[in-house]
């Protein structure tokens, strides 16, 4: 899996850029046995990086957009556990 990196603002448009695209290749899902309209919402949630960068996984077969760089591989940044 390869991920992208960049900006919040960078990472933002990149979600939107591949939900569209997932929508486009994937217009319809079945919901319990009938064909409904794709409820998905995003392509993915965004996770901050160690570096203080932003994050998500990379659409299959579309280049990086804009202000994006593709990686192998993502360091997290820690997050604390509410609770």
């Amino acid at each position: 899996m390869s991920y992208w990196t960049g900006s919040e603002a960078a990472i933002a448009a990149a979600n939107a850029a591949a939900w569209a695209t997932y929508i486009a290749d994937h217009p319809t899902a079945e919901n319990g046995g009938e064909t409904v309209a794709n409820p998905t919402t995003a392509w993915a949630i965004p996770v901050q990086t160690a570096a203080g960068d932003w994050a998500i996984p990379a659409y299959p077969g579309m280049a990086a957009p804009e202000g994006c760089r593709e990686v192998a591989d993502v360091e997290w940044a820690d997050v604390e556990e509410e609770g």
